[in-house]
């Protein structure tokens, strides 16, 4: 519900974006070269609002566009630190300087989020598996991006390691959610073998989805997406009490 403030955010970053651009226009020197690059870094910020707000909305084709808009600005800003005129002393941009390891990371991130938006379009359309094929591309990008996260601030961290069980989750839930699919059964009324391999998933979505918030609880969404994943759960077995015998002995290890 507060997605709105994306909006805002969005306008304020364009603001200051603007009044740098202006002031950098002014003049020749270390402050006017910082001035400039926290343009571009600003209007990154400003793209990146948008397409979150977008992506939130479901909109995945504006939320590219704005996703492409960021990484532009995001790599103009970058490409400035990398290539700092030398006529300029480094001891005046040190602060700035040292901003261009997490700025690079950001754009590893945001480069990602294309199979992320690829994923949201297809579960949309109820094409799980199509959705599953780029969940599995983006979980090797979210692992690096975690042990990456590590070089910095504790909270990328926190916010990496959520992301990655996040995706792990929804590779589990879209492999129970193909299957469902494959039978064509809005009851889960499956046979005893697709039944096993629905729970074990949607189980191990569910256990994925606390892994997720235990990393980054500041994220709201992961325990909606607990309720959820748990639902599918109770669902199946309501309408599948002939398979609970077979349920306890392929889980009678597993005490959760």
């Amino acid at each position: 519900q507060n997605r709105h403030y994306y909006i805002d955010a969005s306008k304020s970053f364009q603001k200051a974006s603007d009044l740098y651009a202006h002031i950098s226009d002014e003049g020749n020197s270390e402050y006017h070269f910082e001035l400039k690059v926290y343009s571009h870094y600003y209007y990154y910020q400003c793209w990146e609002c948008l397409a979150a707000f977008y992506y939130e909305e479901h909109d995945v084709d504006k939320a590219k566009k704005f996703t492409a808009q960021s990484i532009i600005q995001l790599e103009k800003a970058i490409s400035l630190l990398e290539n700092i005129p030398q006529t300029f002393k480094l001891e005046k941009l040190k602060t700035i300087v040292d901003y261009l390891p997490s700025w690079k990371f950001f754009l590893k991130l945001c480069r990602s989020r294309d199979y992320s938006f690829e994923a949201r379009k297809w579960w949309d359309k109820k094409k799980h598996v199509k959705a599953l094929d780029y969940y599995r591309r983006m979980l090797p990008i979210l692992e690096e991006l975690k042990e990456e996260s590590k070089e910095f601030d504790p909270s990328y961290e926190r916010a990496a390691t959520g992301n990655y069980f996040s995706c792990s989750a929804n590779i589990c839930i879209a492999i129970a959610k193909t299957i469902i699919d494959q039978n064509g059964s809005q009851k889960l009324t499956l046979t005893e073998n697709d039944g096993i391999l629905f729970i074990g998933n949607a189980y191990n979505a569910y256990i994925l989805g606390q892994s997720a918030r235990v990393a980054n609880p500041d994220w709201d969404q992961y325990p909606l997406l607990i309720t959820q994943f748990a639902n599918y759960i109770k669902t199946y077995l309501k309408y599948n009490k002939k398979h609970w015998p077979a349920f306890f002995i392929e889980f009678e290890n597993d005490q959760e």
